[in-house]
């Protein structure tokens, strides 16, 4: 089954996509992928097997190397075709602009999401490792200007006093409004007030994200 473990890698690499997000996506474990892609698995399942070839739209011959594996099916627009759609990918000093004007990025970037594309969405990359462990460094967060938040939502602010846009959970309470930072060791609850715009709420927060610049 190596001729598996190198395909599977291949596809893997191929369609810029992380073990975690493809058993996210077909809904198997990540330790299962992570041992078929290191060829620790001797007889793996043939529902497993089916899953990964049905994603990659190949056939399970073609995964295991019982049939040469077609090139022209596992590069990107394939991986579009299957439900995965283009976010436009912003700078965290760019959110604001980008939202008044739709202006467009200082750089043609976007990732890869699942959700169905629509006007209001847009990604950011978190730099830093202030918002774990509930957001971790490098994560990928998207987010809608379309939907109102609510009570333990998170979102992109602006507040008035400051220059960058941030996260912050609502916190609703006695019909007010609170935004607290989301690392808990950095405690910072404030009033949400009418000076401050919400610029997205966070629908989706991904790890191990491609980022890919326009042709």
């Amino acid at each position: 089954m190596n001729k598996l473990a190198d395909n599977l890698r291949a596809l893997i690499i191929k369609n810029e996509i992380s073990e975690f997000e493809l058993a996210r996506r077909i809904g198997v474990a990540q330790p299962i992928i992570n041992r078929l892609v290191k060829a620790q698995t001797a007889s793996p399942k043939v529902e497993t097997l089916i899953k990964i070839a049905n994603y990659f739209a190949i056939t399970v011959g073609e995964l295991i190397g019982q049939f040469p594996l077609d090139e022209t099916m596992v590069n990107e627009s394939s991986l579009l075709h299957r439900g995965w759609s283009k976010i436009k990918l912003l700078e965290w000093d760019e959110i604001i602009d980008y939202q008044n004007h739709k202006a467009m990025a200082s750089k043609e970037r976007y990732v890869l999401t699942d959700i169905e594309p629509d006007e209001s969405l847009y990604a950011l990359i978190l730099h830093g490792s202030v918002m774990e462990p509930k957001f971790p460094k490098g994560s990928v967060l998207i987010c809608s200007t379309m939907y109102s938040f609510s009570d333990g939502d998170s979102i992109i602010v602006h507040f008035h006093n400051q220059d960058v846009p941030v996260v912050r959970l609502v916190i609703v309470d006695n019909n007010k409004t609170y935004l607290s930072t989301i690392n808990t060791k950095i405690q910072d609850v404030t009033e949400l007030s009418s000076n401050d715009k919400v610029l997205g709420v966070v629908v989706q927060v991904r790890l191990d994200m491609p980022t890919r610049k326009e042709k």
